[in-house]
């Protein structure tokens, strides 16, 4: 998913003014991202800039919905937005400030994210 929008926050999407608001997925997906990463005076941190872009679409029904019609149109959505990479004893901690570019009014953003990835 792109940096920028929340899990399960771009796509189609079953939204309504009483409260109904579904992440609906789709049968097709694309994502790119470009990033540049410089590392740091501290030996474990690297930082970085990017640009990611995604998309998800094609639902198998539109109609039906509590909203009604579920629009499913490919719509890319883009984020740009700064990066850490703390190598840590437990893994890799990256945190990312992101802000999107291009997104639909039902979208969910997520400005600031954190993950850990480690191997066992």
């Amino acid at each position: 998913m792109p940096r920028g929008f929340a899990f399960a926050g771009i796509g189609p999407r079953d939204v309504t003014a009483g409260g109904v608001d579904f992440a609906l997925g789709g049968n097709r997906y694309v994502t790119a991202s470009v990033e540049v990463r410089a590392p740091t005076r501290m030996e474990n941190l690297t930082l970085g800039a990017f640009v990611d872009a995604g998309s998800v679409w094609e639902l198998d029904v539109t109609a039906g919905g509590a909203s009604g019609v579920i629009d499913d149109a490919y719509s890319l959505r883009s984020a740009a937005g700064l990066s850490a990479y703390w190598q840590t004893g437990i893994g890799l901690v990256q945190v990312n400030l992101a802000t999107p570019l291009a997104q639909e009014s039902y979208d969910k953003d997520e400005v600031f994210s954190i993950g850990l990835s480690a191997l066992f």
